[in-house]
């Protein structure tokens, strides 16, 4: 009695199931990763239009956009004064090509004046699973000028 299978006996067309598993496991985990790192820090907050943290944060958002004049519309009379347009506007093309994030960590408002705790992360080099992160504090003054608020000291601009 012959107890060999035949010659001609179909073979499973599945692939091995644990090739799968890695497969989905890795693919999940880079893509939780780069989540995590996309979504780590604190995101944009809203600010009462007529807050100095929205001040700050339009004139952010014009530094970052390379919208010179429009940052510099945001500067007190005082801040124009001493440093020239041409400074200024200078120093926004040479943005460093790093990522970084800017939020308001504490106000506090004096009638006119306003000091606000500002943090700086750089996200710099390639990291393997994370950048490198460098946090620098601020604090930026804003002084309300015809009813509106204005950066009193702009060198948050210049040390990022």
């Amino acid at each position: 009695m012959d107890t060999r299978e035949p010659a001609n006996r179909p073979r499973s067309s599945a692939r091995p199931t644990w090739l799968i598993v890695v497969a989905v496991v890795v693919t999940v985990a880079v893509l939780g990763a780069a989540a995590l790192l996309l979504s780590s820090g604190p995101s944009e907050s809203e600010y009462p239009s007529d807050s100095p943290q929205a001040a700050f944060q339009d004139y952010v958002r014009a530094w970052e956009s390379g919208d010179a004049n429009g940052a510099w519309a945001f500067l007190s009379t005082a801040a124009r004064e001493r440093v020239s347009y041409e400074r200024f506007e200078a120093a926004n093309r040479r943005q460093p090509d790093d990522a970084y994030r800017v939020w308001i960590e504490d106000v506090s408002v004096d009638g006119d004046q306003a000091a606000l705790q500002v943090v700086v992360e750089s996200l710099t080099g390639n990291g393997l699973l994370e950048p490198d992160r460098e946090r620098l504090e601020r604090r930026v003054t804003l002084v309300r000028e015809a009813g509106t608020w204005k950066v009193e000291n702009p060198t948050v601009s210049y040390s990022w």
